[in-house]
């Protein structure tokens, strides 16, 4: 019989190491069965339940982590450029959304007159 990795750390593993090793903002793997949200077959957009201001909270993560890099943070740039895309694309969406809910209540409001 094999053991199952549970995915926990060792119970040496320090709290800071365990902080340390997750990745910053990257979804979990999908389980078996799962859709994954792609825009194309190669790069993973975040789920539409994240909201503006996690994604906002893993750029300002991300962006630490990238000073504390110097020089080698250079292979985080297209991590931070999706990331940041993103976050620009949501408030789009939102505002476009509320635009339409906007024009529907006035729309309601119009025929209620007649």
């Amino acid at each position: 019989m094999t053991r199952r990795d549970t995915g926990a750390a060792p119970a040496s593993v320090g709290r800071d190491l365990i902080i340390a090793a997750e990745p910053l903002f990257f979804p979990t793997p999908p389980l078996r069965g799962e859709a994954i949200h792609q825009s194309d077959k190669s790069s993973p957009v975040l789920p539409p339940t994240v909201t503006v201001r996690e994604m906002e909270v893993l750029l300002d993560r991300l962006a630490i982590e990238m000073e504390a890099m110097g020089r080698k943070a250079v292979v985080l740039v297209p991590i931070y450029d999706r990331l940041e895309g993103a976050i620009v694309r949501r408030l789009r969406e939102d505002a476009v959304l509320d635009s339409a809910r906007a024009r529907v209540r006035r729309l309601k409001g119009r025929t209620a007159v007649r």
